[in-house]
């Protein structure tokens, strides 16, 4: 199957944020780029949408037919998002959004805490070393999560709370926990549409601010305090239980491509 040219306009990204804009930014640990970019942030949106509920299985033909692309394209997406923790590909089984047990969930939790700290101190001790273009890129992202428009918005709010940690982790120089940090937060924002009944913002606008504020004033246990309680209180809205997986995603197919455009 010949596969469709490069959408001529995204009209759908994974990060939210302007701190993200230019970035191929797909996946910290494998970007993707052009046509499998655009497929891999639209499943994501749908995703986070709740359309794509954990567990349900992804029929690879039909959205291949959605998007005008090759079964190729489509396992090059679902293998990023395979290592990115929110799509399982069992051999001869075809392919699942991942089930986030709560076991998975709570440590999930432990491991945002574990790197968030140990980001938060690092970068306290040495302030100075958060270049000009880093911060710039943070101040974008606080105006941007401040808006009037965004408030309104809960699901908006959420996304940028959660944007706003992995942003926080690109602005030291480790890409391990910066990416660890993107699949461990990807995988709690999954285990929200199974276990949140209590809505529960993930670091609002002001925490965001008063986080930079700690780190650049030189003081990673306030900052490293800051983001643990938040974290304490996220998950106590969860509640834990068994469920069983949702089938079908013949629903949500037509929705994927909506407002596609491959033109040249």
């Amino acid at each position: 199957m010949k596969d469709k040219k490069k959408p001529k306009e995204k009209n759908f990204r994974r990060y939210r944020s302007p701190a993200f804009s230019g970035r191929h930014t797909s996946s910290l640990a494998t970007p993707l780029y052009g046509t499998q970019e655009f497929i891999h942030d639209r499943l994501w949106d749908v995703m986070l949408d709740g359309d794509l509920r954990p567990g349900t299985k992804i029929p690879e033909q039909q959205i291949c037919e959605a998007f005008g692309v090759s079964r190729t394209v489509i396992r090059s997406v679902l293998v990023v998002m395979e290592q990115e923790g929110v799509v399982t590909l069992p051999p001869n089984r075809g392919a699942y959004i991942a089930w986030i047990s709560p076991e998975k969930s709570s440590s999930m939790f432990a491991a945002v805490q574990l790197i968030t700290g140990s980001i938060a101190e690092s970068l306290a001790e040495n302030p100075y070393s958060i270049g000009a273009e880093d911060r710039e890129r943070m101040s974008r992202h606080l105006a941007f999560a401040a808006d009037e428009t965004v408030q309104r918005n809960a699901r908006e709010r959420m996304r940028l709370g959660a944007e706003f940690l992995i942003l926080f982790a690109t602005l030291g120089s480790n890409q391990y926990l910066a990416s660890l940090l993107e699949k461990t937060v990807s995988l709690i924002m999954m285990a929200a549409l199974l276990y949140q009944e209590q809505f529960v913002e993930w670091p609002r606008s002001l925490i965001q601010e008063d986080i930079i504020k700690h780190v650049y004033a030189g003081n990673g246990g306030l900052a490293s305090a800051t983001i643990r309680d938040h974290l304490v209180e996220l998950e106590s809205s969860f509640r834990y239980r068994a469920e069983t997986p949702d089938k079908g995603l013949m629903k949500v197919i037509a929705g994927l491509t909506k407002d596609m455009d491959f033109t040249s």
